[in-house]
């Protein structure tokens, strides 16, 4: 607040004598003082102040500003000498502008901007030195402009310019620029200059790569189909000699070593060691004691006796491999640690533990067998605390604990998916579902079923046109309208089922199948076989055919007619499978909800033996339909329900209607089947149907299909099934199931096939085409034969 500026040279003055009056005790004795009162009286204004300062800070005031004055003339001075400007407040202002442009700069920007500003690129060699950073600035524009190097200085920042403009989607685009920087470049510049489809330009990466691939490899190049046929069908011919080779392998290795064992018995004691010659003395006398007992006419050993001691070594060399219940070994063999090198256990649920307790203990290393969806061990000696509740005298407890249980909490499991019994995929498919989570591989159908009336029937009506019905699809229902329950009893279903067994065993149709009639108690069981004595003791005929049936046998194993109950059909199979659900209404056209065992905990898992014993046929007979079943709550009672709807839907080829039952059942479904066909599957398929043809893709329920199946409209069966490698194709790790089992399986199960590979339709596909019409022509000629002979 001066009114008068004292200059430089009088604040210079003037500074020191303030600051020592300032600090005297008698100021106002000094004429310094004086003075300087007079002086801040005319030129200071110290009313300006709310707090008047000393004079001294006055001064001091006013030197900082002659010294930041002298300090801004200096700057202006070098920077008019140093930048060569008249103007020093203009370019300051330009200087402010690029300041605030920096600011907004990306932060690669930035460090490039600091690595020029550092100084380090003022003289030539640095010059030399900023080529990189220039390459790497001109990469990224390459990144996001095409042919910068054709471009002006000026052209360049207009490009620049526009893309600024255009910030808003620069960040959608920039991890896309980002990464085709990293592609070869010729690439790059296509990506970015191509005016066609993006399909187009991949189509022609892809073909480009491919012939590369081929270059570089010259037997890929050379293979194709008929190459791979070749290749399968002589892989097959050599697995099939070595599975013969090991078989002749093992037995010739057995007979060695009881050849070496003999020729070691009968070596010379001067020959052998101390512990050779143990050996010799308790093998012949082993010797001696069997040939001893096979020249005997009566008053045998046991054979708990025969196989322990001397005789023991001999007849473990003579038999090394024994199949015996787990009872059977505890009662026949002797009680030795390591008896056998291997103990294998099937049916595993069905073995308490106490029982395989002991088996275990005569072998070091053990296989367990079973499945625990089937029934645990038979409780004989159970008893029923109500007999409308269980029919069954030998009832399986399902709270009981198997061996398998017990080994499945301690021991590393394999799951054994293949299903070989069905030769129907059908049969298997509810079971699979719904009690395995469909992980088992099951065979596609070859067969197409055709939509069909439903056989329904009452008491008297002839069963031909019913059984001729049920013969042509692998699951049908038999609805009796008229069946009534009573006693644990449904006289109509034995009946019917007894005329059925007629008409199998004296109809051409039925011939050669095996049966087995399964009913839900035993007291139903009994009905059955009643119906069966009383039609054969009315038609001589038919009792010949049913004795004959009853003793059925084919190579040496027993195949006959059973008629069993759910306690006791577990292990066996049939062709064709009868099940009899007897449960019903009873004269007042009441229901219980009860169905006996069924009923019970584990119900389900009873139902899925007798689901699972079919080979070729399932025939259900029942008295109601799944909408009269209405505590569904209960497990088995829910699957009952759910298997009557699956029979009855897939009795009228209703297959969509027949999978939409195990989907609201919740059944598990592994394998998805594919919202976008493959393309060659896709493209072939368009190609048959250009030409006529039916085509059915993914065909199957599990993990096994057939990728295309080629058929005529009203065809009983697929002319052709087509497989080609698809993604699950090359899936499959295992190299012989992928080529040689499910191909084999396949054509085991009524197939003609052909294999398509993807790199000969993409070489080849006029030529690949015309095989699959030359291979369905000739099934056509097969086919109209066949007709013709039948």
């Amino acid at each position: 607040h001066w009114r008068v500026r004292l200059s430089a040279a009088e604040v210079a003055a003037a500074l020191p004598q303030a600051g020592a009056v300032e600090q005297s005790w008698l100021p106002w004795l000094k004429p310094a003082w004086w003075q300087l009162r007079g002086l801040f009286q005319s030129h200071y204004d110290m009313a300006a102040h709310a707090v008047r300062p000393r004079w001294s800070d006055a001064l001091r005031w006013l030197q900082q500003d002659y010294d930041a004055a002298a300090a801004l003339a200096a700057t202006v001075a070098d920077i008019e000498r140093g930048w060569q400007v008249d103007d020093v407040d203009a370019f300051s202002a330009q200087i402010e502008q690029l300041h605030a442009r920096s600011a907004a700069l990306s932060p690669a920007l930035l460090l490039f901007q600091h690595a020029l500003s550092s100084g380090a690129y003022a003289d030539l060699p640095g010059l030399l030195a900023l080529e990189p950073l220039c390459s790497a600035a001109l990469r990224a524009l390459d990144a996001g402009w095409t042919d910068i190097e054709h471009l002006t200085l000026r052209q360049l920042q207009d490009e620049v310019a526009a893309g600024e403009a255009a910030g808003a989607w620069l960040p959608l685009v920039a991890p896309g620029l980002a990464a085709l920087q990293q592609t070869p470049p010729a690439f790059a510049h296509a990506a970015r200059t191509w005016q066609g489809a993006p399909e187009a330009l991949e189509l022609a990466m892809a073909r480009a790569s491919l012939a590369r691939l081929y270059r570089d490899d010259a037997a890929l190049a050379r293979q194709d189909g008929i190459q791979l046929d070749q290749l399968c069908a002589r892989l097959g011919g050599h697995l099939r000699e070595l599975q013969a080779l090991n078989a002749r392998v093992i037995l010739e290795r057995r007979r060695n070593h009881f050849l070496a064992q003999l020729a070691l018995a009968n070596s010379g004691a001067g020959q052998l060691d101390a512990a050779q010659k143990e050996f010799k003395k308790a093998y012949t006398a082993g010797r001696r004691e069997l040939e001893n007992e096979f020249s005997k006419v009566m008053r045998y050993k046991a054979i708990r006796e025969l196989a322990s001691g001397p005789s023991g070594l001999v007849v473990r060399d003579l038999k090394p491999v024994w199949m015996m219940s787990p009872l059977s070994i505890s009662d026949t063999l002797p009680l030795e640690a390591d008896y056998f090198d291997v103990v294998i256990f099937d049916e595993a649920s069905q073995i308490p533990v106490e029982e395989a307790v002991p088996s275990l203990y005569r072998g070091p290393q053990v296989i367990v067998v079973g499945d625990e969806m089937q029934l645990p061990p038979t409780n004989f000696f159970g008893t029923q605390a109500d007999p409308d509740e269980a029919d069954e005298e030998l009832l399986a407890d399902l709270s009981s604990d198997s061996f398998l249980n017990q080994a499945a909490k301690s021991l590393p499991s394999t799951m054994l998916r293949w299903h070989y019994r069905s030769r129907s995929e059908a049969l298997i498919t509810f079971s699979n579902h719904r009690f395995y989570d469909g992980s088992l591989v099951t065979i596609p159908d070859h067969a197409l079923v055709q939509p069909a009336l439903p056989i329904a029937l009452r008491a008297g009506d002839p069963v031909a046109p019913a059984l001729a019905q049920a013969l042509q699809r692998p699951i049908s229902f038999h609805y009796l309208t008229d069946g009534l329950y009573r006693d644990r009893r449904n006289p109509a279903e034995a009946g019917y089922i007894a005329q059925l067994v007629r008409q199998l065993l004296n109809d051409s149709h039925g011939h050669g199948l095996t049966l087995g009639v399964v009913a839900f108690s035993e007291a139903q069981q009994d009905e059955i076989v009643q119906a069966l004595k009383t039609l054969a003791g009315q038609d001589p005929a038919f009792s010949a055919l049913l004795d004959a049936a009853y003793e059925r046998e084919e190579d040496g194993q027993f195949c006959g007619l059973f008629i069993k109950n759910l306690e006791n059909v577990q292990g066996d199979e049939r062709d064709l499978i009868i099940m009899s659900v007897c449960y019903g209404y009873d004269s007042q056209r009441k229901m219980l909800m009860n169905f006996g065992p069924i009923n019970r905990a584990g119900g389900e898992k009873r139902l899925n033996v007798v689901f699972s014993r079919a080979k070729r046929h399932m025939f259900l007979v029942s008295s109601i339909k799944h909408s009269d079943i209405r505590n569904d709550y209960n497990p088995g009672a829910f699957a009952l329900k759910a298997y009557l709807q699956f029979a009855e839907l897939s009795s009228l080829g209703d297959q969509a209607g027949a999978r939409q039952v195990i989907t609201l059942m919740g059944g598990k479904v592994t394998v998805q089947r594919r919202a976008e066909l493959h393309p060659v599957v896709a493209q072939l398929r368009a190609a048959l149907l250009d030409r006529g043809w039916l085509v059915d893709t993914g065909i199957g329920e599990s993990s096994l299909r057939c990728d295309l199946g080629v058929r005529h409209a009203g065809d009983s069966a697929y002319r052709l099934g087509i497989l080609v490698d698809t993604d699950a194709h090359y899936a499959a790790p295992d190299l012989v199931e992928r080529y040689l089992q499910q191909p084999n399986l396949l054509s085991g199960a009524g197939w003609r096939l052909l294999r398509v590979l993807s790199k000969d339709w993409v070489a080849q596909p006029e030529l690949v085409l015309q095989q699959v019409l030359d291979a369905l022509a000739s099934a056509e000629t097969v086919a109209g034969d066949a007709d013709a002979t039948a």
